[in-house]
Formats: C-alpha cells, structure tokens, sequence
C-alpha cells in the first residue's frame, strides 16, 4: 500500500502517539515527576521509550528508514562517548542518565504526521500543551513565592535556591522551549488571525517567561518576538542569529587559548551565575588541549566529573558550544553547528512541507531564539524542539526531491541512432545526415 494512504489510515494513531509523547517530555524534562515521587519518573520514562518505539514502528509502516538510521547513528554516538568517559578516566557508565537526550529523537514521533498531512494538529497540540504547562508553572510559581506551597525534599530537583547576588527568588525550573514555541506561535497566530484567544495565549506564556527569572532567555525570547513583529518575517532573524551564534561561538573557543579571557563576568563581574560559569571556563582550559577531537566523552555521574576537574563548580552545560567541545570534541561542535543550521532553516523547511505561513512563522522565531541561546546552553541537545525540526528538514528533503521528479520535462525531438553518436560534435550541423553528391 502507498505510504500516504497508510498515513491516512493511521493519522489518528500518529496523533495520540505524538500528544502521549508529548505529555511524557513535559513530565520528565519539565522535572514534574519530582512532585511525584522515584516510581513516576521511571513510569514516565518507560512511557517516553515505549511512545518513541511506537513512532519508529509508524515510521516503518510508512516505508520511511532513513529516519530509523539516523535514529540508530545518534544512539550509537552518544553510547560511545558515555563509554569513552569511562575508558579514560575508568568510570562507571550509568545508562538511565542518558536518558535526558532522548528528546532529539523525537523526530520518531513527529514524521508519521508530517506524511499524513496533520501540520495543524501539530502546532495546535503544541499549543494545547504549551499552554497547560505555562499556567500549570504560573500556579506553582506563585504558590511557592507566597509560601502557600511547599515542595518536599524529593522536589529538590525542581526549585533553584534564591540568589541574593542577583536579586533572584526561589524559582522552579522551566522547559522553557515548550513555553516559548506556544508564545511564537500564539503570536503568530494573533497577528494572522486576529484572534483574542491567542493573543491571550502569547501573553500567559510570556508572563511564565518572566516568572522563571532566566534573564538571558527571557531577553533572547523578547527581542525575537519584538523582531518577528517589526519584521513580519523570520528569514533575516534566523540569518542574524546563526550569524551571532557562529561568531560569538568562535570567540570563545579561540579564548580558550587566551588566559586573559573571562568572557561570563564581562558585564557584570560581581554575579554569582557569571562568577561560575568563568570558574567552569576556566578548568577547561586546562584539559581540553588534550581532548579536543572526541572531547573528554560523556560522564553519566557528577561525582566522577568533580574528580576529574577538581572542582565541584564545574558544570559544562553551563558553558555552551564551549561545554560541548570539552564533552564531544571537535566532532561533536561540527555536529552541534548543524543541529543549528536545522533550526535557522525552520521556517523554509516548515513551509515547503506543508504548514501555514502564520505557523512556520512561529516555528521560526522561537528557532532563531533557541539558536541565540544555544551559544551559551546547549539546551538543543535535550529539547523536543530538535526532533521536530530534524523532522521537517528530513520531510523538506523528501518534498524537494519528489517536486524534481514531477517537474514536467521540455519536449525535445527524438534522435536516430547516427545523430545521438553525432550531437555535440560541431554543433547543429553535425546532426544532417550526409546526402548523395549529385
């Protein structure tokens, strides 16, 4: 059977595999499970496995592989890094913590809709789940601030202490990248629509923005909104953020070579987030020039990164595309580029597959925000957001090479056997047959 007739037949199936997986990304990366307890995070994550299994099988049924060996490619590379770590440094390898990069595969769940043609009700579920988790964080937020709710110890993991360095509160953690894509495309939807609801939408999931206190995306968030307003268009913000992210990308890698270069507390030398974050650039400097094809590999245990660097305040996502380079080496920074060359081509892959301008729009901006972000976290390496956009160059791909094929050909005039020996010899009049002299 052709694979868009099977996609039409199972679009429903593709729909709850994709709303199940989403609401098991939310619970897991959004650490909601902490509120929980031990056996939901396991419950959640079992889910999380079992819905990117069903998505691969939808994948198969569509006679779509290549996404189940790119699958297959990115779980081999991340086993062996982890694997890496432990052969040169003798560590243990703990699987169940990669399991924080499950979210890149996600592409799993979302490419049997895009062959059925659901591109609405993608964004729309998107949007549904942005929007329950925005209000569900306003909530918690205020009532922890308020002291109205208290989280127990086993929630540890979900509320960051205050910073008085900074001014910072209690805060909980967010995944801020479901929220900001239910804000671009609240937005987008708003000014194309000219609907109050999304409107609504936009400015709830702006305020969870705003409440979480990450300064720097909520800043990067902000002016991507303000740009894709004035602008109206996503190309030339995808173009500048790639820009910016290669160059200030450059600089801090070639800074690594410089010990006068402390580029986290240039603007403010007195914050506490910044001061940690120097101190973390500062100890790769001193392993990296080691380690700088396959990097240092991917330690699964805290505790034996501290032994390593001698330090307990060294965090290396909190460094970046420098992080990546001291985990993955060169090999792994080649790789982290074009995961971001993927989002900045959000918009055009968005289109040329089939979604709405207002939608691809959306899709655009909060790529071009995540692209910014990505200097300084590597957050692309544990979002969803990486699977659909890995999704919609993989169907772009697919959509271009079928438009080439059914491109009508010129009518040319057929050649006998001579003239085909003959053509392109000396031009046109190589292709007269020679006559008699009379």
């Amino acid at each position: 059977m052709h694979p868009r007739v099977i996609g039409k037949n199972y679009s429903n199936i593709d729909v709850a595999v994709l709303l199940s997986y989403l609401i098991c990304y939310v619970l897991h990366l959004g650490r909601l499970t902490y509120l929980i307890g031990d056996a939901s995070r396991t419950a959640v994550l079992g889910l999380e496995i079992l819905t990117l299994g069903a998505g691969a099988a939808l994948c198969a049924l569509r006679r779509s592989y290549s996404p189940l060996l790119w699958a297959a490619a990115g779980f081999a590379y991340i086993v062996f890094q982890a694997n890496l770590f432990a052969y040169q440094f003798g560590a243990t390898v703990n699987y169940a913590t990669l399991a924080q990069f499950l979210p890149m595969f996600s592409f799993l769940v979302f490419i049997p809709c895009l062959i059925a043609g659901r591109f609405e009700k993608i964004t729309s579920l998107m949007l549904v789940i942005s929007a329950a988790y925005s209000a569900f964080y306003i909530l918690l937020t205020l009532g922890i601030s308020s002291g109205a709710l208290s989280v127990g110890a086993g929630a540890g993991s979900l509320v960051i202490s205050a910073d008085a360095s900074s001014g910072r509160p209690d805060r909980v953690v967010m995944l801020g990248d479901i929220v900001a894509l239910g804000g671009a495309l609240a937005i987008a939807r708003a000014l194309d629509r000219k609907k109050v609801g999304y409107l609504a939408l936009f400015v709830m999931c702006s305020l969870a923005i705003w409440m979480s206190h990450s300064r720097t995306f909520t800043a990067i968030y902000v002016l991507a909104v303000l740009v894709y307003i004035a602008l109206r268009s996503t190309k030339v913000m995808a173009l500048v953020t790639i820009s910016v992210f290669t160059l200030i990308g450059g600089w801090l890698i070639v800074g690594l070579f410089s010990n006068d270069l402390f580029p986290f507390t240039i603007i403010n030398p007195y914050d506490s987030s910044a001061i940690v974050r120097d101190m973390s650039y500062e100890a790769v400097r001193r392993i990296i020039e080691n380690y700088w094809i396959t990097g240092v590999g991917l330690a699964t245990d805290q505790g034996d990164v501290i032994e390593l660097m001698g330090t307990k305040m060294f965090f290396s996502a909190d460094l970046g595309i420098v992080g990546v380079v001291y985990e993955w080496g060169v090999i792994g920074a080649l790789i982290y580029f074009a995961l971001h060359v993927l989002f900045t081509l959000a918009n055009d892959s968005a289109k040329r597959v089939g979604f709405s301008k207002a939608d691809a729009n959306g899709l655009g901006t909060v790529a071009a925000a995540m692209v910014a972000f990505g200097v300084i976290s590597p957050t692309i390496l544990v979002t969803c957001l990486t699977g659909l956009f890995a999704a919609l160059a993989m169907r772009s791909f697919v959509a271009g090479r079928t438009v080439a094929r059914s491109a009508p050909r010129p009518d040319l005039p057929k050649l006998t056997g001579w003239e085909r020996r003959h053509a392109g010899r000396s031009g046109a009049a190589d292709l007269a047959k020679p006559t008699d002299q009379v």
